[in-house]
């Protein structure tokens, strides 16, 4: 769906991203340490600001 431009696929993949950063985030009020969400964090940040870019929103929809 992401490509093919639907304006439900940018949902889906906002709100997967932002459940993603909950779930780190409780991981290491928890006790984990950074080392063991480092990458998580990095890769589910750099998604979301992708997406909220306002190129890519307004592609998404216009579709």
């Amino acid at each position: 769906m992401l490509w093919q431009v639907d304006k439900q696929a940018w949902m889906f993949l906002a709100v997967i991203t932002i459940f993603n950063l909950c779930i780190d985030f409780v991981l290491l009020v928890t006790g984990g340490s950074w080392y063991d969400v480092n990458l998580s964090v990095l890769a589910n940040t750099l998604i979301l600001i992708y997406i909220m870019l306002p190129g890519v929103r307004e592609a998404f929809r216009m579709a």
